[in-house]
């Protein structure tokens, strides 16, 4: 099993490997493709998260991400929240958003888990115990993806740039001390264009983000209600203080 990369930034080849783990590791009614791609125009959820989220201070908005399933198909329930950056609690939670194929939409689930994800999705034939596994991931918009996107140099208002979540799966079982279970089932973003197809690659560049797709899994406590900031990731981001 793949030993998952303590950093919120991710190559080709720990992606690749962390889609192959997935699809190895985890099956809906015997099926390995329930879980694809979420591929999101940028200036839509932006716009989501920006003008329609409910929090008013961008540099401190955390999006919390809820694992869905609906006839079979996984897709990711958002919500903005803000965050207090003195001490990693959540002190106000926004709107919710389901993000699918088909778009952005606001959503009316309600819950920190969904039951149904839980009682399907198996993780090498076996149910994850919603008593143990994490039930949703939280990330910084603005010191992360808004980053991400700075740095890979994209324009902001192009329908032809997009974000993708994309699902994988790495052991954690070799660093108890950075999580206290197991990540089931990771989810990483990563930037597209339609001219360009994925921004990943396996370079070395000086910025963090620049052709890399952005972890999730490492970056927040399993469980409960603080955010632990990576050493690794900046509260403050020289891409996003200076013009494009």
């Amino acid at each position: 099993m793949q030993a998952a990369p303590l950093t919120p930034q991710i190559s080709l080849t720990q992606l690749t490997q962390g889609r192959n783990e997935f699809i190895q590791r985890y099956t809906v009614e015997g099926r390995t493709g329930f879980a694809p791609d979420i591929k999101l125009s940028w200036p839509t959820l932006k716009d989501a998260v920006e003008n329609k989220g409910g929090i008013a201070n961008i540099q401190e908005i955390v999006l919390r991400l809820i694992h869905r399933l609906v006839d079979g198909m996984w897709f990711l329930t958002m919500e903005c929240c803000q965050l207090d950056m003195s001490n990693g609690k959540i002190v106000l939670y926004g709107n919710r958003f389901d993000l699918t194929n088909n778009g952005i939409t606001p959503s009316s689930f309600k819950g920190d888990f969904d039951e149904v994800y839980f009682s399907n999705v198996l993780c090498e034939g076996k149910p994850i115990n919603i008593q143990t596994f994490v039930h949703n991931i939280t990330f910084p918009w603005y010191q992360q993806i808004a980053e991400m996107h700075c740095q890979n140099e994209l324009p902001d208002n192009d329908d032809t740039i997009f974000i993708k979540f994309t699902s994988c799966s790495y052991d954690y079982s070799a660093h108890p001390d950075r999580s206290l279970v197991q990540w089931p089932h990771i989810v990483l973003f990563l930037m597209n264009a339609t001219d360009h197809g994925d921004y990943v690659d396996d370079a070395d560049y000086t910025n963090m983000f620049t052709n890399r797709a952005g972890d999730m899994g490492t970056l927040c406590p399993p469980r409960g209600g603080n955010y632990e900031w990576p050493a690794t990731l900046p509260t403050v981001n020289i891409c996003m203080q200076s013009p494009n």
